[in-house]
């Protein structure tokens, strides 16, 4: 009986998980999203290639957003629908355990017995359902978008064969985009059992990225300006805001260091600068996705378990209520798994209030290009 038993803060940590995994998708799917491509004047051999496949990317990897969050973002719910008739068959299964103890092998009440644990069966095989549907978009979505990104590659690498650039300047600018990178990834909170735990409703999720955009401001002028996809706040239920790094400031002070770096180079450097953080940006994406792919099949392995476990206990029931005679144990034991069952609920009451925010923090330099 051992089988009906469940750990509410495995079942918790799972879905969390979830959202730490889909928020690493989200944040460069979103990032890719609000990046334009520039309209160059004399482009490069394959550039035209490389901008009509860039746009067809976009589409899919914006897939995580329009499709796959709304899924991932229903599953407690579906698991609080779900939880109050698993606790109904327990607590059915409770009172049936004592009817036999007055009545040994009464038939009726080891019928009504069996029936409780092939009901919770039953409800334990939707919640694998619903985790084995969000797998199967998930999937998908990572096949998708890495043919996607070694499209991306190839052309890229196709348009840098064929451009005369200054290596050394854009190794420049790539630390200095690699700088503001990690600003911005120390803005991204893992959720944590013990954060949770303290968490004020609702739980807010951001996708913070960097985009790039090139701005023309004469014969020989370009400034990069930096765009960064940051939702209001990120985890603002774990996290003061009054212990935030100011990000503006750090755009704007990486933005004029970008800025150093572009204003003695040229167009086609410039370019490719813009190229390999698109690059980058595909990368990081397929290698989120593919860490959400395992996380998922993580859970999908943990609900199949209490499956395989619940099914056992169903074919092997009869035997073991023949025999068996310590009623408080048997007692406890349910009673612990509602009160697991009962916290799992209430954690994903909470964690179904989770809501992706997006807006757009611009630097100061790229506003001043765009009014230009």
């Amino acid at each position: 009986m051992k089988a009906l038993q469940i750990n509410s803060s495995s079942v918790t940590q799972k879905y969390i998980d979830y959202i730490n995994a889909s928020n690493d998708v989200f944040r460069y799917a979103h990032t890719i999203n609000i990046m334009e491509m520039p309209d160059l004047g004399m482009p490069p051999l394959h550039y035209g290639d490389f901008v009509n496949e860039f746009a067809e990317a976009k589409l899919d990897t914006n897939i995580w957003i329009s499709e796959v969050i709304p899924d991932i973002t229903q599953a407690p719910k579906s698991i609080v629908d779900i939880n109050g008739l698993v606790q109904k068959q327990l607590s059915a299964l409770s009172d049936e355990i004592d009817l036999l103890a007055k009545s040994p092998g009464n038939q009726d009440v080891i019928n009504s017995i069996k029936a409780a644990v092939s009901q919770l069966l039953i409800e334990e095989q939707k919640i694998y359902q619903v985790f084995e549907d969000i797998h199967q978009n998930i999937t998908n979505y990572k096949n998708t978008i890495q043919p996607d990104a070694e499209k991306i590659s190839a052309l890229i690498s196709e348009i840098k064969n064929a451009v005369d650039y200054d290596q050394a300047q854009v190794d420049k600018l790539d630390a200095v985009n690699q700088n503001l990178q990690q600003n911005i990834d120390a803005r991204n909170q893992l959720v944590t059992l013990d954060k949770f735990g303290n968490a004020i409703l609702p739980v807010f999720l951001a996708g913070v990225g960097i985009a790039l955009a090139i701005a023309f401001t004469g014969p020989a002028g370009i400034i990069i300006g930096g765009i960064v996809g940051v939702g209001g706040a990120v985890f603002t239920s774990f996290v003061s805001e009054n212990n935030e790094p100011n990000l503006k400031i750090t755009i704007d002070d990486l933005q004029q260091e970008m800025t150093n770096v572009t204003a003695e180079i040229g167009i086609e450097t410039t370019t490719i600068g813009i190229l390999n953080h698109v690059e980058n940006q595909f990368k990081k994406i397929v290698t989120a996705s593919d860490k959400i792919v395992q996380e998922s099949q993580q859970t999908l392995d943990f609900w199949d378990a209490r499956i395989v476990k619940l099914n056992t206990l169903k074919e092997e029931l009869e035997g073991i209520l023949d025999h068996f005679n310590n009623v408080a144990d048997l007692k406890a034991l349910i009673a612990d798994a509602i009160q697991n069952w009962q916290k799992i609920e209430e954690d994903m009451k909470v964690l179904s209030k989770v809501e992706y925010h997006v807006e757009t923090i611009r630097s100061s330099a790229l506003n001043r290009i765009q009014k230009s």
